[in-house]
């Protein structure tokens, strides 16, 4: 079945099977689809822009070069497909299965994929800048060149080869939310503590006279609890679960 350069925009499709389909150049944007199937369907360069898939299977497809900004893929099974140069950017991508997917050159900056599994995938050049990776599982996966900038959420990532990635956040847990929570820690204590850390964390960093901004990973619980201390030097990011603690112009000498 043939559907290229269709326009499906805005389309609703229930329980149906598209298997060995093509969308080439197809116009999916704002297209709703619940417990469907794609076996093997062609996507090159197609765009499903804010588009929703539910319970939806893509095992085997082609989405090279297609355009899924926006998008949200809930429980979506897509392994074994090829997404090289896709973008995937602002989406969220709930429990997305990737095992032994092609993503080399995906984008998923400022996407959602918590619980997505990309066990066994290439992932060369992707990038996760400001992404959720909040138990994803990369076991085994190829992320030579991955750009993780800023991601969230990777100290509950599976399998993350680290040596492998370019940007690698600096993630500590720094295990305070029970002793913040109970009223035991003073402020001057947590600072001291907080500063031992980072600097053990970051030996190879020199603050000199300009800020250096390090980013400590914890959950929103503990963002809070900080906020409720009041360190002063600590700023907030726009991903909901991530401090930045801001040097202030002092010195790790």
């Amino acid at each position: 079945i043939s559907f290229d350069g269709a326009d499906l925009t805005g389309a609703s499709i229930v329980d149906s099977r598209f298997a060995d389909a093509t969308f080439h150049r197809a116009c999916l944007d704002h297209l709703s689809v619940e417990d469907s199937h794609f076996e093997r369907a062609s996507f090159s360069q197609t765009s499903f822009v804010e588009a929703k898939f539910i319970d939806s299977h893509f095992k085997g497809v082609q989405l090279a070069g297609a355009v899924l900004d926006g998008a949200t893929f809930d429980h979506a099974r897509m392994q074994k497909s090829n997404l090289t140069g896709a973008s995937l950017r602002n989406g969220t991508f709930s429990e997305l299965q990737l095992q032994g997917a092609t993503c080399d050159g995906a984008n998923f900056d400022h996407s959602r994929l918590n619980f997505a599994d990309f066990s066994g995938a290439t992932l060369r050049s992707a990038s996760f800048r400001w992404a959720v990776l909040t138990d994803a599982t990369f076991t085994g996966a190829d992320v030579s060149g991955a750009d993780l900038a800023d991601a969230v959420g990777l100290e509950r990532a599976v399998g993350l080869d680290t040596a492998s990635v370019r940007n690698m956040p600096i993630v500590i847990d720094v295990g305070l939310t029970a002793s913040l929570a109970s009223g035991s820690r003073s402020q001057s204590s947590l600072e001291l503590e907080l500063w031992r850390v980072l600097i053990g964390a970051c030996a190879d960093r020199r603050v000199g006279g300009r800020d250096e901004r390090f980013d400590v990973v914890r959950t929103l619980h503990t963002a809070h609890l900080l906020s409720d201390v009041g360190l002063g030097w600590k700023e907030k990011c726009e991903a909901p679960s991530v401090i930045c603690l801001t040097s202030r112009g002092r010195s790790a000498s």
